[in-house]
């Protein structure tokens, strides 16, 4: 841009040299001052008035090598040398990093939900995978999502900060469905009844085993007789 203007205020210069000498040849050549056209009036005898240059040699334009020259030394440059180019800088940018996509949410369907004494059950239809259905717990990880909280109406869902509730009431069951999530919040029941009943048990047992632990350590131990020898 720098080289530009220079290059611009050069022409313009070389332009009004130009016409302000063709205007100078003019007047030392071809145009009489005012004082002899008056004394040449009076006396009768004019003088023949020199032809005047045609426009064409009045304002010829300079050669080519003027502008050159003028480019090479620039009059508004101390050191009179033209500015060096400017070198443009090959660093390549390094690209920006791309965030990390956020994970896509919708990816589950409550199928139902079980909340036992001793834990909470949750019925989910994996969307993206053929409409699987799996059952999860609290803390377990499914397709790299976190169960979070299981709820009796929803299932908090979490991945990378991103949080996903999936709500039961979204859900519309087909007749086959509601039978399958019968089917398996029955058997979830049962299996839960059953830890339930072998708790007791191991309870019971443990009781038992105390109270006989208990009784065999209040018994005193049995004195031996001494045999009796019968002499002959």
């Amino acid at each position: 841009m720098r080289v530009g203007q220079l290059l611009l205020t050069g022409v313009l210069l070389a332009s009004a040299g130009g016409m302000v000498y063709s205007l100078q040849t003019l007047i030392e050549s071809g145009v009489q001052p005012m004082e002899e056209r008056i004394a040449s009036a009076r006396s009768g005898d004019p003088q023949p008035l020199q032809p005047v240059l045609p426009a064409a040699e009045l304002f010829a334009p300079l050669p080519l090598a003027e502008f050159i020259e003028i480019t090479a030394r620039p009059l508004f440059s101390p050191s009179r040398r033209p500015p060096p180019p400017e070198i443009a800088d090959a660093t390549p940018e390094a690209p920006a990093a791309n965030p990390a996509a956020a994970p896509e949410t919708n990816q589950f369907m409550v199928i139902g939900i079980v909340i036992a004494p001793d834990e909470k059950v949750a019925l989910l239809k994996q969307l993206r995978k053929n409409n699987e259905i799996v059952h999860v717990k609290e803390g377990e990880t499914l397709s790299e999502w976190t169960v979070a909280q299981i709820s009796p109406e929803s299932v908090t869902m979490q991945q990378q900060g991103v949080t996903d509730v999936v709500k039961l009431s979204d859900n519309v069951l087909s007749d086959a469905e509601k039978r399958v999530l019968a089917q398996r919040a029955k058997q979830e029941e049962l299996n839960a009844a059953r830890r339930e009943q072998q708790a007791d048990r191991v309870e019971n047992n443990a009781e038992q085993n105390a109270t006989h632990q208990r009784r065999f350590a209040g018994q005193s131990p049995q004195l031996k007789r001494p045999v009796r020898r019968i002499r002959n």
